[in-house]
């Protein structure tokens, strides 16, 4: 990473700071990743790359439900903190992922109408005819919810 910020590539360290924070979960060193996480946040405002900030806020909270002692609500929050600021942004892509894992977690705390309400909202504003396997994911979330609730 140093490499990258000494070249010419600063507008792509974002996405390799995620991708490398996801490898880092996959082989089991989530603190590590974590740490490469805050610090991209940290110098965002001087890098000039905030527009990166909601899915770094929702990796943030991916991190934070795999650490031991995290609460729900401090996921939540990240998560919600991430959804409002891509929809300032306009950011429809990230706004749908953060969606996703919004409302998994409320599922799995016993609150899938609320879950249910937030994806059919963004589902239904989605264009037709560019399915993206995020809204396909939120789809199948969507539908699973729907039957759910009404089991």
């Amino acid at each position: 990473m140093a490499e990258l910020h000494a070249a010419p590539y600063e507008l792509l360290t974002t996405s390799f700071t995620v991708a490398l924070s996801r490898g880092l979960l996959v082989v089991g060193r989530p603190a590590n990743g974590a740490a490469l996480i805050e610090q991209r946040i940290a110098t965002m405002d001087t890098r000039g790359d905030r527009c990166y900030l909601p899915e770094l806020l929702r990796f943030r909270a991916h991190l934070l439900s795999t650490a031991a002692g995290a609460t729900p609500q401090a996921v939540e929050a990240c998560l919600e903190q991430a959804l409002e600021l891509s929809r300032r942004q306009g950011a429809h892509g990230w706004e749908l992922r953060a969606a996703i894992e919004i409302a998994e977690l409320w599922l799995a705390n016993g609150r899938g109408s609320q879950a249910r309400d937030l994806l059919e909202q963004l589902v239904g504003s989605c264009v037709e005819g560019h399915v993206t396997t995020d809204l396909k994911s939120a789809i199948r979330l969507l539908n699973e919810l729907r039957g759910e609730i009404q089991a």
